[in-house]
């Protein structure tokens, strides 16, 4: 489970009075916690679902995770072949047309070159047309998480930014 709290006073002065956080709480800080990645966060709301009792929290877990796996599968969906991939990095950039060839390019960064690494997903037909009106989705690079559903080491925290229909 994560920790609710990075600090240690605030930890044990919380023991201390025997404060408690209701689960729709411990699920906003959880959620709302900067120092874990996106999937630590994913698991720990997963066995939060499966442990509460509050349906309401429940259903709006359940909601999350959903939408996170369907942003997940929209950002690496390149079949159409109507996409192109550029990722950027303090150094520049570089571009290309599937989802998997530049996360392998991300993997082979340095660490210094990995330390703000960006993968943008456009709706371009080629390589070289490319433009902000154009961007899908946006989703940082992040060497600590796990990216497992491709079996890599390193993971991309997805968000959207905008959504094409």
């Amino acid at each position: 489970m994560i920790k609710l709290f990075p600090s240690k006073q605030v930890q044990e002065y919380l023991d201390e009075i025997h404060f408690t956080f209701t689960d729709f709480e411990k699920a906003t800080l959880i959620w709302n916690n900067h120092l874990t990645t996106k999937e630590e966060k994913l698991i720990a709301l997963k066995e939060m679902m499966n442990s509460t009792k509050d349906e309401m929290l429940k259903k709006q877990i359940y909601e999350r995770l959903d939408y996170e796996q369907k942003v997940y599968v929209d950002f690496m969906d390149d079949a159409d072949d109507e996409y192109v991939y550029s990722i950027e990095n303090s150094l520049g950039f570089a571009r290309c047309k599937k989802a998997k060839d530049a996360i392998e390019y991300c993997l082979k960064l340095s660490n210094a070159e990995l330390e703000k690494v960006t993968i943008v997903k456009h709706e371009a037909k080629d390589l070289f047309h490319i433009d902000e009106e154009d961007i899908v989705a946006r989703a940082d690079f992040n060497e600590k998480d796990t990216f497992n559903k491709l079996g890599y080491k390193a993971k991309i925290n997805t968000h959207t930014t905008s959504y094409i229909n």
